[in-house]
């Protein structure tokens, strides 16, 4: 059961910082406290003695016995080709390839046997990550790679089921098209989303390195259990999050089709892009408009899901689970935030001009330098 935490996240709560001309006071309204976020997550967070073979039995029994038995090899070696035919299933062919190429660069190993596939790997502090993932036919398809189990082993050979932080989800490794990380730029770094019941992780969460040491996995899955849990609490506010999701899409496919239009054609065509970012950016600030609710409602969610996660990493490493290094220094925790809201959840030209606001307030207030950002989306 979560009992303790950190009585520094209170104090991080209540200075809890937004973007320059937001309100703040909107955003800390909405966000939890340290206790409602430890009764929240008092039957998610499951810390069992069993080994990681039996749990992940438990979870998928149709998994084949012999999967935790076997020797395992690099990842590289794989053939998505290969591994697809030999399971009957030739449509994951292109997110096998995906989801290997974004281990190129880690320690991964794995194993495959009777529509089953085994990886492993080690986080920098010693942790290790068992993650199966079901290969049938009818459980992954083209759109994703079913996850059956993701398993985290600490020092004590205690394991953390981070699956059951997101009860009832269908939870897959899914292969994003090129064209999206031009519209959605935030995408290139995003770990994991969530919609609905049906969680997707991304190639990030494997190739970069942020979400070993920075963040960890189980951090990501205690931010987006914190999207799910505001969207039961405030259904209405995550419709205006999506809303705004989409209307960021709209900028971005403005702004791509002004510039080659601006290339080829005139320059002047650059002009539209400009000023519909500026009055966007002008009415994104104003609670009192429709789009400035829904500009809030974004920067309300990410910050309840950033705030939750950082609650239960403080639980998690006082258990003797690896968490990254995000939680290390409870007073900058607010910068980093609000330095990555700025730069990835909002249309480019925005971001720079707010972080050029911050880190000039910043310095004004002799309140030190601006954070690295990290990203958890």
């Amino acid at each position: 059961m979560l009992t303790e935490y950190s009585k520094g996240l209170e104090q991080v709560r209540k200075d809890w910082q937004v973007p320059p001309g937001m309100s703040a006071e909107f955003v800390k309204e909405i966000l939890p406290t340290p206790q409602e976020v430890i009764e929240h997550f008092e039957d998610k967070v499951q810390i069992s003695k069993k080994n990681v073979e039996t749990i992940a039995l438990e979870d998928q029994p149709e998994m084949d016995k012999d999967l935790f038995k076997m020797d395992m090899i690099d990842v590289r070696r794989f053939d998505s080709m290969l591994i697809a035919d030999a399971n009957n299933n030739k449509e994951i062919e292109k997110p096998l390839k995906s989801l290997f190429k974004s281990m190129r660069n880690g320690n991964f190993q794995g194993a495959v046997s009777n529509g089953f596939m085994r990886i492993n790997y080690s986080l920098p502090s010693g942790d290790t990550i068992d993650m199966v993932y079901d290969l049938r036919n009818g459980k992954s398809n083209p759109e994703g790679i079913k996850l059956s189990s993701f398993l985290q082993t600490n020092s004590s050979n205690e394991v953390l089921n981070l699956a059951k932080m997101l009860p009832n989800s269908d939870i897959k490794y899914k292969h994003v098209d090129w064209y999206w990380y031009l519209l959605r730029p935030a995408l290139m770094v995003a770990g994991m989303s969530v919609q609905e019941d049906k969680v997707s992780i991304y190639k990030s969460f494997f190739e970069k390195d942020i979400y070993t040491s920075t963040l960890s996995p189980a951090v990501l899955f205690a931010h987006e259990q914190g999207h799910r849990w505001l969207k039961d609490k405030r259904p209405g506010l995550i419709k205006d999050h999506t809303d705004y999701i989409l209307r960021t899409l709209a900028f971005s496919g403005v702004d791509i089709l002004s510039v080659l239009l601006a290339m080829g054609i005139n320059p002047w065509f650059l002009l539209p892009s400009a000023i519909t970012h500026i009055s966007a950016y002008s009415l994104s600030r104003d609670l009192s408009t429709n789009y400035g609710k829904k500009a809030h409602a974004s920067l309300a969610s990410e910050s309840h899901a950033d705030y939750v996660e950082y609650v239960v990493a403080d639980y998690l490493q006082r258990k003797g689970f690896h968490v990254g290094d995000n939680i290390k220094e409870l007073e900058t925790i607010t910068n980093r935030f609000v330095v990555n809201y700025m730069l990835g959840y909002q249309p480019l030209a925005w971001g720079v001009v707010d972080v050029s606001r911050y880190m000039i307030d910043k310095a004004n207030n002799n309140e030190g330098s601006v954070q690295n950002p990290s990203y958890a989306y």
